[in-house]
């Protein structure tokens, strides 16, 4: 999934808020029987809280990948400096 993580955060977030709201607003109508309203209420809210989670998450892991990168690079231990 490299490839997701060299994507702009911008183009992230566009892709995976709609992702995000659909399957939680079809959720919330056919798993949980709530009207429809309700439903885009709950998509929406636990869409930008799982598209803020996903996005981050991706951050962080793209971080952390390309610090371990920088030390492989320089010969340091991967280990960060643990002796054992």
């Amino acid at each position: 999934m490299v490839w997701w993580e060299e994507l702009p955060i911008g183009v992230q977030i566009i892709v995976t808020l709609p992702l995000a709201v659909g399957l939680f607003w079809a959720l919330h109508r056919y798993g949980f029987n709530l009207p429809t309203g309700r439903s885009f209420t709950y998509a929406g809210f636990w869409g930008l809280v799982a598209t803020f989670v996903i996005v981050g998450s991706t951050r962080a892991e793209r971080a952390k990948r390309r610090h371990f990168a920088t030390k492989d690079a320089t010969g340091a231990d991967r280990r960060d400096g643990d002796s054992g």
